[in-house]
């Protein structure tokens, strides 16, 4: 009987291979398959995002850090590349607790280094860029850079330019997101997570605080080197992401994470949060209500928001939420606010093309109100007054492309509210001037940009298109 001469075996996942042999091809060719399409690359963005610490890092941190930051670029870099969507997700949690771990060099480079990798994927076409909302992003962060090291301020005896750097780092990290393009429900969970995160330290304050007045004779918590309100809108994203993903995902184990959230709000007497975390569960409330519900949930919601701000049962609200604030502390800081609010829509029309310059609005409200660094607490009355009607201009233009993709990639019902309650912070508060209160939303808005190119392509009409479902 004749024998055939065995053939050597093909390097497969499948046959006689055992079990071991399998695994190790499948995770070599996954390995070659994330890694190949940027290693003719990496030695370059690797030398230029190195550059960017030389220059860069050694003139804002010192030499030991710019040391530091190098010695980590191989082995952040690699690993970013290859998990982007974690780096991405943990950039949000990182943003709020850079400034207790005493580092804020150490998030920069994190959100640099996401940044850096979704460059790379753009020169090795592994992605495309999304027309025209990159175009608007990138031209608002230029926007802001060029204005901040041009007319360069000094508010409190620092320089603004870091803050002009932190805000284009954060509508990078809007840029990344929409390439890497991760799930909305992973984005949400990230920024509940953080929210409950920063409650329980919040409520670790106020127990070792006690009785011990701060503000004068107001009461209220400081935390991981931020004020009262930014932390407030840090806790009521958290509350609002975790209700909204307990309630989509119908499993109530998500909505212990607003726990803490809550619990904390009273410590903080933060307006601005309350009226969030209102408006937000009232908005869930009517987008899981029954139709025939909605339009008395729609008129009761209107009423309790004008009641609340100007009504006398906001005196009530104020007395049993806010303590102290609700008497002439908010009547007082009301007033002041308006003032400061008309100051800069005079300097807006004063300078309607580039505005004062980013940064200058504090200084020269300081200078005229007498007291150091008033804020405008209005997104966009501060953007007028420091960018001029370019500068608004643009930022209405990003938020009227992100509503459009909202609206016409069918978004998930959880995500469409979470980024249109971000109106009410941007009109009550700065939210654009820190980057914790910055990073969530605007991964989040990334997020859904990019779930409507992955579902209608470039091209499309994403109109009439079949919706994604909640968790792409």
């Amino acid at each position: 009987m004749t024998t055939s001469t065995p053939q050597p075996t093909q390097s497969t996942p499948t046959g006689s291979k055992s079990k071991f042999d399998q695994w190790r091809y499948r995770l070599t060719r996954s390995w070659e398959h994330r890694f190949s399409p940027v290693r003719p690359r990496v030695i370059a963005g690797l030398g230029a995002y190195s550059l960017w610490g030389l220059l860069l890092a050694r003139s804002m941190f010192g030499g030991e850090m710019s040391r530091a930051i190098l010695l980590m670029l191989p082995v952040v870099l690699l690993v970013a590349h290859l998990f982007p969507q974690a780096a991405l997700l943990a950039s949000i949690p990182a943003a709020a607790f850079g400034n207790v771990l005493m580092v804020p060099w150490l998030s920069l480079n994190a959100y640099a280094l996401v940044v850096a990798v979704a460059g790379l994927g753009v020169v090795t076409r592994r992605w495309k860029l999304i027309m025209p909302f990159h175009g608007v992003v990138i031209l608002l962060a230029t926007t802001v850079v060029v204005s901040a090291f041009t007319n360069d301020a000094i508010v409190g005896g620092l320089s603004v330019r870091p803050s002009a750097l932190y805000t284009a780092m954060g509508l990078s990290m809007m840029i990344a997101a929409s390439l890497i393009r991760p799930r909305i429900d992973q984005v949400l969970l990230a920024i509940a997570c953080t929210g409950a995160l920063v409650g329980v330290t919040v409520l670790a304050g106020w127990f070792r605080q006690g009785d011990t007045p701060a503000e004068g004779q107001i009461q209220r918590v400081y935390a991981l080197g931020l004020n009262p309100n930014y932390l407030g809108l840090l806790v009521a994203f958290g509350s609002i992401a975790g209700v909204a993903v307990g309630l989509e995902r119908r499993q109530g184990r998500f909505v212990l994470l607003a726990l803490p959230c809550l619990l904390a709000m009273p410590s903080l007497k933060s307006r601005t949060a309350l009226l969030l975390v209102g408006v937000g569960f009232l908005w869930m409330l009517l987008r899981h209500s029954q139709r025939r519900l909605r339009d008395v949930i729609a008129v009761g919601l209107v009423f309790a928001l004008v009641s609340i701000m100007y009504a006398s049962l906001g005196t009530l609200v104020y007395r049993a939420v806010l303590g102290r604030r609700a008497t002439v502390s908010l009547s007082s800081t009301d007033q002041f606010r308006r003032d400061v609010a008309r100051f800069a829509f005079e300097q807006g029309l004063r300078h309607p093309v580039a505005g004062v310059g980013f940064g200058q609005f504090s200084e020269l409200a300081g200078t005229r109100f007498a007291i150091a660094y008033p804020s405008a607490h209005n997104d966009f009355l501060r953007y007028f007054a420091e960018l001029g009607g370019f500068g608004l201009g643009l930022l209405l233009t990003l938020i009227v492309l992100i509503a459009r993709a909202a609206r016409s990639a069918g978004a998930p019902r959880v995500a469409t509210p979470m980024l249109a309650i971000m109106i009410v912070p941007m009109l009550l508060a700065e939210t654009l001037s820190s980057l914790p209160t910055l990073m969530g939303p605007v991964i989040l808005a990334g997020a859904v940009v990019g779930a409507a190119r992955r579902k209608h392509g470039p091209g499309t009409n994403a109109i009439g298109s079949r919706p994604p479902s909640w968790n792409e």
